[in-house]
């Protein structure tokens, strides 16, 4: 399945429904992600982000994990990404801004 999903997508360039159809599955995904990073920042449970900016964050880790999976045949990408996005939801959304400035 990842497979055919990486060769739909390299033909989105050249292909207009598959570039549309990507386009509004992404826009969807990070709709859903902002919506629960606002949502958590009104409740008090994540830290006060740009929740577009780090939804598309996220987007970006998996969709380079799943890149990674099927171009490499990395099977493994898919349980790291798991590791990376608990680590950057740890970073980003659950610490406090003391904890981010340490950095």
């Amino acid at each position: 399945m990842l497979v055919t999903v990486l060769e739909m997508r390299s033909q989105a360039p050249y292909k207009k429904r598959f570039s549309d159809r990507f386009r509004q599955n992404d826009e969807y995904v990070r709709y859903l992600l902002r919506t629960v990073i606002d949502q958590g920042i009104e409740e008090g449970v994540f830290a006060a982000v740009a929740s577009d900016h780090v939804s598309r964050a996220l987007v970006t880790i998996v969709d380079g994990a799943r890149t990674r999976a099927v171009v490499l045949d990395e099977e493994r990408s898919l349980t790291t990404v798991r590791r990376i996005t608990d680590e950057y939801v740890q970073a980003v959304l659950l610490s406090s801004p003391t904890d981010r400035a340490a950095r």
